[in-house]
């Protein structure tokens, strides 16, 4: 370029400023950001640089990167000069004329210094570009490094005018890497931020500049695509970057407007910057542009900024200022869920590994509230095939259809289907019209799918939604999708996936969805367990109109779920409508407070046999909480699934004839077995004591009381606590210590009695030897008495029991170890 300094409206490149003019970050720009590690930034910042390098491959090839804008400070220096030394002169003459006068020689002109020079004294100051700046400084930096080429020591000084003023370190930085002499290894299987902190003339100071940390970064990723072309190229890529032009922009120089200094700030901080839903718009229409995607929504790009943006806008939760990443994310979630129908899970077969399969990570990054960790990349889209015309026919479809149908109306329609437990909470309702409108981030897998079921519904152009069939036909509809999704495991991507293309497929009979599934031989595989059941209830349904009446009564029950084919199994006879409505009306009673009465439930269901549920060592007396469905799983249902304790539920049940339980036939209940320790009203504590309703259970002589979940946690032992709750009734002086940890001889459960100014231990031994387990009592100076009940040995007084009989003799050695206590106070 011929003029010394740049104009306005030129097409330049890199060099063409930095050959000019020094390039200098100011103070008030940011850290090099473009650099930053995180899942934001990495594919914008691959795909740059895969951009440059790929238009320095070919001379036909080119990149234009939009305006680079900012202020040249120091330019036309030499006119300035001039016009100050005219005005200067001009005074100097009149003091000439005076001097004159005097008869003194004085000489008025001023001689122009040698060292005035437009290029090296001006800086150019980017307000805008200057990541884009930083990026080519690196790989021009890189290449040249590589290369050799005949102005190869000129073109380094003229890198060397780039610097950051933002910190003195991210100066220092560039300044290395520009020094001559700075050995660097440049091999295939090095990184070349190894090879840079290696050298002795860097800093690990350096390190913890965030600027610096980013070029690293960012060389490392040019050192990834650029080691393995050999030199010859690279003097090539060097050519078509240099002298073939094939990376440029636009240049606006500010200053050529006469602008002040407050503009550029203003100018810097212009703004929030377009948020990720912007951005992604502008791509999605290029980009069904460019891949001559179909939409049938010819005019979608503004209704997503008018209509469907207004439909946020009207159910946006409270205290929100902005529904972009709403809209945006319900975009991706509607969308994932045709881009799962029309794509294979898997590779057809393991020859075809190089087809498009599910990419199941967009899944988890769909449901991730966190910004950053959420963030997808159109790369990701683009080699995913997300967007299809399919799929976005569905999702503006449904967004149509959501716009302009009464939400409010058809939420009234399915409030009885929708409830709690399957929507929502105890104290606030949950619409599912409006959920995913409001907050399309939380909600749970199962929701998701059930969410899918009713759009694959409304957004059927061939249904009127406002006939009051139709309105029938989608309860019929969302009330089996609601049993078989929340009956059925959906607790990853895999399960997803299963249940979507499941979903889709069932979707055929929506608007028949009864009589499809009663018809022999209907099968959905991933729902079969559940659809089975909702057959028989639509047998029973068949019967007469109450029948539907009180299983729709006792499947919305907030721990039954949906799920109530037990009850059908309770029956004596399975057309005896009174039974059935005996059972369902007692259960829910039951079930509403299932530990009222000291866990009076509990303790007639063990009375009639063991129905704790086993898990390895641990048994279950079954938690209260409906929770989530692999609690549901774990808990009551297996006492509902198993033959034989279903039969000890029906005995509870026919007990008595009203829909009270009762404890009479507790009252005379004389078992002497371990779970009278359980059932018997005054042990009532040992059910208490376990939080989560588990003991570990290895054999009828050691069984512990778990207060958490494992033995590491908090836990006792069933017969030391049991005496603990007999003994504190006479002695006020008691307390029981859990094991804390791990259990040791000097760390397990144990009764602490103050007796005659000193403390004595009593603890549960199970394993006093092969045959015997034991209460151990340890004492200091106390004395005791003779007794041939106990073992004397030093300082401990032992009463032994057999094993297998431990139930049995408890109540003995309760009445021996009460009596020598009695002694000692005596």
């Amino acid at each position: 370029m011929e003029s010394q300094h740049l104009t306005n409206d030129n097409v330049l490149t890199f060099m063409d400023i930095i050959s000019h003019h020094k390039i200098e970050i100011p103070v008030i720009q940011r850290d090099y950001a473009q650099g930053r590690k995180s899942s934001r930034i990495n594919p914008i910042r691959k795909k740059f640089i895969k951009d440059l390098i790929d238009a320095l491959k070919d001379f036909s090839k080119s990149i234009h990167l939009d305006f680079v804008y900012g202020r040249v400070g120091g330019k036309n220096q030499k006119l300035v000069f001039a016009k100050n030394k005219e005005a200067i002169e001009n005074i100097l003459l009149a003091v000439k004329g005076y001097a004159d006068q005097c008869n003194i020689d004085f000489d008025p002109k001023i001689k122009v210094p040698d060292t005035i020079n437009d290029s090296i004294n001006s800086n150019f100051i980017p307000l805008d570009g200057q990541q884009r700046l930083t990026t080519l400084y690196l790989l021009h930096w890189y290449i040249l490094k590589r290369i050799e080429v005949d102005d190869k020591e000129v073109t380094l000084s003229q890198l060397k005018g780039f610097s950051y003023k933002t910190r003195n370190s991210t100066k220092e930085f560039c300044t290395f890497l520009i020094t001559t002499g700075t050995f660097l290894n440049f091999e295939k299987d090095k990184s070349i931020t190894k090879s840079i902190e290696e050298s002795p003339l860097f800093y690990s100071i350096w390190k913890k500049d965030p600027s610096v940390q980013g070029m690293l970064t960012t060389l490392e990723e040019i050192h990834d695509l650029l080691k393995s072309v050999d030199d010859n190229s690279l003097i090539i890529y060097w050519t078509n970057l240099t002298k073939n032009r094939n990376i440029t922009f636009d240049f606006l120089d500010l200053d050529d407007y006469e602008q002040t200094d407050e503009l550029y700030v203003k100018m810097n901080a212009r703004g929030k910057q377009l948020t990720d839903f912007e951005h992604f718009k502008s791509w999605l229409h290029e980009y069904t542009k460019s891949n001559g995607i179909k939409i049938s929504e010819s005019k979608w790009s503004d209704k997503i900024d008018t209509k469907w943006l207004d439909l946020f806008w009207k159910n946006k939760p409270e205290n929100t200022f902005e529904v972009d990443a709403l809209i945006y994310n319900f975009i991706k979630s509607i969308n994932l869920y045709e881009y799962i129908t029309r794509t294979p899970k898997e590779p057809k077969n393991k020859e075809q590994q190089s087809g498009i399969v599910i990419n199941k990570e967009l899944i988890e990054k769909i449901r991730e509230s966190n910004e950053d960790k959420g963030f997808i990349s159109v790369a990701e889209f683009e080699d995913s095939k997300f967007f299809s015309s399919e799929s976005l026919d569905f999702t503006f479809s449904c967004l149509t259809k959501l716009y302009d149908i009464d939400l409010g109306q058809l939420h009234d329609n399915l409030k009885n289907i929708t409830l709690f437990p399957f929507l929502g909470n105890a104290n606030k309702e949950a619409k599912l019209p409006f959920i995913f409108l409001s907050d399309n981030f939380n909600p749970s897998l199962p929701d998701r799918v059930f969410y899918y079921a009713f759009l694959i519904f409304i957004s059927d152009n061939s249904i009127d939604l406002s006939e009051i069939e139709t309105t029938e036909q989608l309860k019929q509809w969302m009330r089996i999708c609601r049993n078989i999704i929340y009956n059925t495991y959906i607790q990853n991507p895999d399960n997803f996936i299963d249940a979507v293309k499941a979903i889709n497929e069932l979707s055929v009979h929506k608007c028949e969805i009864e009589k499809a599934i009663s018809t022999e031989n209907f099968s959905i595989k991933f729902f079969d367990s559940q659809l089975k059941e909702e057959i028989k209830k639509i047998e029973y349904f068949d019967k007469s109109d109450k029948w539907k009446m009180k299983i729709i009564e006792i499947e919305n029950h907030t721990y039954f779920y949906g799920q109530i084919d037990f009850i059908f199994n309770l029956l004596d006879n399975q057309n005896d409508y009174l039974q059935f409505e005996f059972y369902c009306d007692k259960l829910s009673k039951i079930f509403n407070q299932l530990e009222a009465n000291n866990f009076l439930f509990h303790r007639l269901l063990l009375s009639k046999g063991i129905y704790l549920v086993n898990s390895n060592s641990k048994y279950s007396f079954c938690e209260s909480n409906a929770g989530s469905l692999r609690v549901r799983q774990d808990n009551w249902r297996k006492v509902f699934n198993d033959e034989t304790k279903l039969k000890y539920l029906k005995a509870v049940l026919d007990e008595t004839t009203s829909l009270d339980i009762s404890d009479s036939s507790l009252v005379n209940y004389s078992k002497q077995t371990w779970e009278s320790f359980f059932i018997d009203k005054k042990y009532i504590q040992n059910i208490s004591y376990l939080q989560n309703r588990l003991i570990d259970w290895q054999n009828v002589w050691d069984i512990k009381l778990l207060e958490k979940l494992t033995l590491i946690g908090k836990h006792g032992d069933l017969y030391s606590y049991s005496l603990y709750l007999d003994l504190k009734i006479e002695k006020s002086h008691i307390k029981y210590i859990s094991v804390n940890g791990r259990r040791s001889e000097s760390n397990k459960p144990k009764i602490e009695i103050e007796l005659n100014n000193e403390t004595v231990i009593l603890f549960y031994e199970p394993n006093f030897n092969s045959e015997n387990c034991a209460f151990v009592i340890e004492f200091g100076s106390t004395k005791f008495d003779d007794n041939s009940e106990f073992i004397k040995m030093d300082k401990m007084m032992v009463y032994s029991m057999n094993k297998s009989r431990v139930a049995e003799e408890y109540g003995k050695a309760l009445i021996a170890i009460s009596k020598l206590l009695k002694s000692i106070l005596e």
